[in-house]
């Protein structure tokens, strides 16, 4: 399979949902230019792995598929000397997990 990316960085992100899809892609060519990868997709040329922003305008003949369970995830981390007795640090915590939870229910 021959397959386009949208940015530098996602190539080690479709190079591992490749592999846990069984297969291994045969990587072609790289760009940092969605609407020029989209246009490679359109073409005939391959797959390309895009983020929903950068999926607008359409283009006739491009099929779009969201990546499914096990998606792409984030881990983010908090380092603090001590959260006992300071309540910005604690509130630093628990905001990203508070609205991480909220984005995970309203799937």
């Amino acid at each position: 399979m021959r397959a386009e990316f949208g940015c530098l960085k996602t190539e080690a992100y479709l190079r591992r949902y490749a592999e846990r899809a069984g297969f291994d892609p045969e990587v072609r060519g790289a760009t940092t230019d969605y609407f020029f990868a989209r246009s490679l997709v359109a073409a005939g040329v391959g797959v390309s792995l895009i983020p929903s922003v950068a999926l607008a305008p359409e283009i006739p003949g491009v099929r779009t598929v969201p990546v499914k369970q096990p998606g792409p995830i984030r881990h983010i981390g908090v380092a603090a000397i001590s959260r006992s007795d300071r309540p910005h640090v604690t509130t630093l915590i628990e905001a990203p997990r508070e609205q991480a939870e909220q984005r995970h229910q309203g799937r």
